[in-house]
Order: structure tokens, then C-alpha cells, then sequence
């Protein structure tokens, strides 16, 4: 385990030249926040979980569920809830070690553990009041991972939703917010092996530097692209919420993936099947002023999404579509029942027939 009095976070990378803490926040970094929804925040874990934060012991127990449920071969020996915490946690860093050699977890930078919600995790975890204008509700996506000291999880977005992370160690995150600017550099160097040092040689808008450890949740707003480094060797449960900030920030992430269709197909599947999400949970509240949100977000995908099936051939071509019939038999449907009359591509002009023109005009697909 890295000695704490030697240890300095990121020492091996050359961090942004405007990185600040967020205690320390320049107020041309708050207005680059601002853009993508409010700053990440640290919060009482008590707001976040009902009806309270799970205990170590909790963790781990669901931990070994959930690993045993899914067949990863997790053996614990010894008393789970004895007094020698520490023994404990260190038995817990060398599994996680043990574990780093198998394909899931060089995948994760650690273990990782789906559907830990099965166990009752997701009914603890909570996004506060305050932290959108407007959760959208849906299904939200909850996991539980173990990472050991020294390990880092390079440049990543978590497919454009907010998330609350809440940690048992330490950790150190840059965070970027999801400007239009730093997804095309991210998206570009994400296919880069060395993503972590390529993505900052651009010097990326609005980097924060944020110490977390389990007396904090932690809320990052929807899109942020973000690089872990573990200090402590940690277990850390993670929640991603759909709200209505993403169709500020997911129009981006799809565009600049389309944009190199060919190097980014899984990611870009995901951040569609997220988009098609949040879309519906848009639609299904029938409210014109956030109905406009989710047409403006689509006039911003639309043209790019024509253009990438324009250009692609064959079973490239068939993905796409694939991947994207539900967003287009989403907004077909709603075309049918709308009573907007008014549409984005036409400032202040009156629509009688909104749904006959968005059909033609934002609907075509090749």
C-alpha cells in the first residue's frame, strides 16, 4: 500500500495548467460548469442513501453475493465481521489484486460487479433534490467495484447520465466537464491506448482535482469525463441517473462518436441506447417546455447520424439503423399524438401540422 506521507496523486501526469481543487473554483471554471448543469459536488452521504449509507461490512457482504452470483470465483476466508477491521481490508486489496489478472477486471481497473442492486443496494441509493431541474426517473444503472492501491482508470464518460459515486478508500479524480470542445479531443484519443496522457496534451476546458473518501458522496453532472486514481485500495458503489441535463451534454457525445463510426461502435451503441432512454422518460412526462429540450437535442443528432449512414456501407450501415430504430419509432410515435406547434428548426413560426413536418423534415432515415 503507497505510503501516505509519500504519496502524491497524479505523479506520473502531466495535469491541465488551470487545474483547481473545488474548494479552490476559478470563476472562469464555474462558468464552463455552468454550460453542462452545476459543478461535482461532495455530499452527505445521509442525503444520498435511504434510509442510510451501507456500512463496510454491507458492502462487502453484497460484494461476495454478487461475485458469487455471477460466477467470479471470490473465496473470502476468515470471519466476516470480526474486529481487525484492518485485516479485513487488507484481505479485501489482496483479492482485488488476485483479481487483476482476470480479463473482467483489467477491463475495470479493479473488480467489477453488475447487478449488486439485486441485494438491495439500489434501494438505498438516492439522487438528491436540487442537483437537476428535473430527474426524469427510468431505470437507473447501479454498480460496485473494488479497485486496489495504485491502480488508474483512465479518461471515461459513463455515457453521458449524472452519477453519485460513494467510496470505501481514497481516491483522486480529475474531472472535465462535457463541453463540445473536450468530447471531440476526448472521443478522439479514446481509442489511443495512452488516452490518459493524449487526452491532456490538449490542455481540456475546466479540469478539477477532487480528493474523495467515504465521508463524501460524490456527484459528477451528466457527461463528465473523468480519471481515477486509487490511493487507498477501495470499494466504491456507483449510481447513474437519467435527467434532463443529459439532452444538453449526450447530443455531443453522440455526434463527435458518429463522427468516427469506425473506432467507436460499443461506446456509441451504449450513448444511443442512454439517449433513446432519456428521450422517452423526456416524452413520457408531456411537458411542451421540456418536450423542446428533447427536439432540440435531436435536431443537433439528426443531421450528423443522416450523414454517418449516408457514408456508411454494408453491415455497418445495418448496425446503425439497428441501433437506432427505437429512437426512431419514439419520435414517430409521439409525431402522431403531439399538440406542439412549433418546432426549433423554425423559430417563433406556427406549425399546424407539427407532426407531417417533423416526419419529413427530422424523421427520414436512409
Amino acid at each position: 500500500m503507497p505510503n501516505r506521507q509519500e504519496w502524491r496523486p497524479w505523479a506520473s501526469i502531466q495535469l491541465p495548467d488551470d487545474l483547481c481543487s473545488l474548494s479552490d473554483i476559478s470563476p472562469e471554471t464555474r462558468k464552463l460548469w455552468d454550460r453542462v448543469g452545476g459543478l461535482p459536488q461532495l455530499l452527505d452521504p445521509s442525503s444520498c442513501f435511504t434510509p442510510r449509507p451501507p456500512p463496510f461490512e454491507d458492502v462487502w457482504i453484497e460484494l461476495v453475493r454478487g461475485c458469487k452470483s455471477h460466477q467470479y470465483d471470490v473465496t473470502y476466508k476468515g470471519e466476516l465481521l470480526g474486529d481487525d477491521r484492518e485485516s479485513e481490508k487488507e484481505e479485501l486489496y489482496a483479492l482485488a489484486l488476485l483479481h487483476t489478472q482476470q480479463p473482467i477486471a483489467r477491463e475495470a481497473c479493479g473488480i467489477k460487479v453488475m447487478n449488486i442492486w439485486e441485494h438491495g443496494l439500489q434501494q438505498r441509493m438516492i439522487l438528491p433534490e436540487g442537483l437537476s431541474k428535473v430527474n426524469l426517473g427510468g431505470s437507473c444503472m447501479f454498480s460496485c467495484h473494488i479497485t486496489p492501491p495504485g491502480t488508474i482508470s483512465p479518461f471515461h464518460h459513463d455515457f453521458g447520465k449524472a452519477q453519485l459515486v460513494y467510496c470505501f478508500g481514497t481516491k483522486h479524480w480529475v474531472v472535465i466537464p462535457g463541453l463540445d470542445e473536450n468530447i471531440r479531443h476526448y472521443i478522439n484519443e479514446s481509442v489511443h491506448d495512452n488516452v490518459l496522457k493524449r487526452f491532456l496534451t490538449h490542455q481540456p476546458k475546466g479540469a478539477i482535482l477532487i480528493k474523495h473518501t467515504s465521508e463524501k458522496v460524490l456527484f459528477l453532472p451528466p457527461g463528465t469525463i473523468h480519471a481515477v486514481e486509487t490511493e487507498e485500495g477501495a470499494i466504491f458503489i456507483g449510481g447513474e441517473f437519467p435527467v434532463i441535463e443529459c439532452l444538453d451534454v449526450m447530443p455531443w457525445l453522440i455526434r463527435a462518436q458518429l463522427q468516427v463510426f469506425e473506432t467507436s461502435q460499443e461506446i456509441l451503441k451504449q450513448d444511443l441506447n442512454n439517449y433513446t432512454e432519456v428521450v422517452k422518460e423526456t416524452l413520457r412526462l408531456r411537458r411542451d417546455c421540456l418536450t423542446i429540450l428533447a427536439l432540440k437535442s435531436w435536431l443537433e443528432v439528426y443531421p450528423v447520424l443522416l450523414s454517418t449512414l449516408r457514408r456508411l456501407q454494408g453491415k455497418s450501415k445495418n448496425d446503425l439503423k439497428d441501433w437506432t430504430k427505437d429512437l426512431f419509432r419514439l419520435w414517430g410515435a409521439w409525431t402522431k399524438t403531439t399538440e406542439i406547434k412549433a418546432c426549433p428548426c423554425q423559430p417563433g413560426k406556427v406549425l399546424d401540422e407539427m407532426g407531417a413536418h417533423f416526419r419529413k423534415e427530422h424523421l427520414r432515415q436512409l
